[in-house]
């Protein structure tokens, strides 16, 4: 990872153009760190339909649960609350920078009525 400057001239008939604005690119191929707090994986529920959702990842990046953005903390913690269904609950939580590095992390909650 790092930052890279380029730049480009022309040449004809021997001859060369002044050099283009410098133009910078960052090379980012880190995945983002990614923390979930609540739930356990593999945990049972009776009653209440809703469960809670928290973690923590990095500032900047985007967090995702089933593939809906949620809103992330300037201190890149997060909280949701989401429904369950009957029987078995899959979640997906991805994080995700500007680069599209992600790191994702998966809980299964089962729910019995």
């Amino acid at each position: 990872p790092g930052t890279n400057t380029i730049y480009g001239k022309t040449t004809k008939d021997g001859k060369e153009s002044l050099a283009s604005k410098n133009i910078k690119i960052i090379f980012d191929n880190d995945k983002p760190s990614l923390q979930v707090n609540e739930p356990e994986d593999n945990k049972s529920i009776q009653g209440e339909r809703k469960i809670k959702i928290s973690g923590k990842s990095e500032a900047g990046v985007k967090v995702y649960i089933n593939n809906n953005q949620v809103i992330l903390n300037s201190d890149g913690t997060f909280s949701t609350e989401k429904q369950l269904s009957d029987g078995e609950n899959i979640f997906e939580i991805k994080a995700e920078d500007q680069a599209t590095n992600a790191t994702t992390v998966f809980r299964k909650i089962t729910f019995t009525p």
